[in-house]
């Protein structure tokens, strides 16, 4: 268990959260966050009393996040960590993404289903239209 995984555990557990949730939440055994908890002395506080931040965890990095009250919860600790993340998790994301090969080059690229794509890039789309023109 990694130093980051301590502290989410112990954020998450001070703030109510069950342990099947910081399980889930952080890719754990339920008997490992029991067990942590249990040894470590982490209690729940109570939320009356405890005045916590908000914080959550960047879904790429795992640096924490505070959040902003009135506002829609963060994900992502910056712009290029939300683009990391979802250019590597593109499949999880949208289900209609179908792996296609180029009709030029016959390398394989994403194409939603629907899509008439066959081209992986503009540069393959030219060559196969006009042929191979020499790059200065």
């Amino acid at each position: 268990m990694t130093d980051v995984q301590k502290e989410k555990i112990r954020l998450l557990r001070q703030r109510g959260g069950t342990y099947q949730e910081i399980g889930e939440a952080i890719e754990l055994p339920l008997a490992t966050v029991q067990s942590f908890c249990r040894r470590n002395g982490i209690v729940v506080l109570n939320p009356a009393k405890a005045k916590l931040p908000d914080i959550a965890f960047c879904l790429n990095c795992s640096q924490p996040i505070t959040q902003a009250s009135k506002q829609k919860p963060k994900k992502f600790c910056c712009p290029k960590c939300r683009e990391v993340w979802w250019n590597k998790n593109r499949r999880l994301v949208s289900s209609s993404l179908r792996v296609a090969h180029c009709a030029y080059c016959g390398g394989a690229f994403d194409k939603h289903e629907s899509s008439t794509q066959r081209f992986c890039r503009k540069q393959c789309y030219i060559n196969h239209r006009f042929g191979e023109i020499p790059q200065p």
